[in-house]
């Protein structure tokens, strides 16, 4: 199965996104 190339490479947006979330996630449980 191949994956769309979104999936493999993720534009710099989603990776800030997706690091802010993970952030915001841990503060949370912290």
């Amino acid at each position: 199965m191949k994956r769309p190339a979104v999936f493999a490479m993720p534009t710099r947006a989603e990776l800030k996104r997706a690091a802010l979330l993970s952030l915001i996630t841990t503060a949370l449980c912290l």
